[in-house]
């Protein structure tokens, strides 16, 4: 025979309930209200695409410097184009990496006759393990923000820590050695970044016809990047 219930089980039960209840209806209201901010701000930044300044951008002292990595391995026909479209961007303050990841073929040796590498002792800190030795790092007199690395094959994750470990700027992009840079395509990416405080209230005129040099291997003009 069960007993009787104490009299003030109900109401705690009661109580309880209503708490649990008035709890997952703020959290819904949070989220929801959270939902709506983000479709704001989701509309500035797609309207910063078009009313953005990208000459203000390039030239602001505000813009965050970054360092593009570019691993090539066996790409003979395309990483001159590659390197100059990267060195041509209209960007304040950027490094190019470049890892050959142990070509068989004639890639580092086009690129030490196109940029007159020479070889330099360079001091790099070793923040991330690398597979395969580092046979060289390679600087450019005509071009200072070049920085051309020869190593041991050992894949392109391996290529790219060991540009990781020589990069100086917080920001770190990569691109294949087949690929093409347009000149604001750095311009573009960290704008939406914390702590961008550049002025984004011109409108962009639209530009006139532009002529992209294509690279001579027909593999390479199917990846422009934009």
């Amino acid at each position: 025979m069960h007993g009787t219930p104490p009299a003030w089980l109900l109401p705690t039960i009661n109580v309880v309930s209503l708490i649990v209840l008035l709890y997952f209806s703020a959290l819904q209201m949070v989220l929801f209200g959270l939902l709506i901010l983000s479709f704001f701000d989701m509309r500035r930044r797609l309207a910063q695409n078009f009313y953005a300044d990208y000459e203000a951008l390039a030239n602001s002292h505000f813009t965050f410097p970054i360092t593009v990595l570019v691993p090539a391995y066996n790409e003979e026909p395309n990483v001159v184009d590659a390197v100059h479209s990267v060195l041509s961007l209209d960007y304040p303050q950027h490094e190019v990496i470049v890892v050959n990841d142990g070509s068989t073929d004639e890639t580092l040796a086009k690129l030490r006759r196109e940029f007159k590498l020479t070889l330099r002792d360079t001091v790099y800190r070793r923040s991330l393990p690398i597979e395969g030795a580092i046979r060289g790092i390679y600087r450019s007199p005509t071009h200072p923000n070049l920085v051309v690395v020869d190593k041991v094959h050992a894949g392109k994750s391996a290529a790219l820590n060991a540009g990781i470990n020589l990069s100086h700027y917080p920001l770190v992009c990569t691109i294949d050695a087949d690929s093409l840079f347009q000149e604001n395509t750095a311009a573009e990416h960290p704008r939406g970044l914390p702590g961008d405080r550049v002025p984004s209230r011109l409108r962009r005129e639209p530009a006139g016809p532009e002529r992209h040099e294509q690279p001579a291997h027909p593999l390479g003009r199917l990846q422009p990047v934009p």
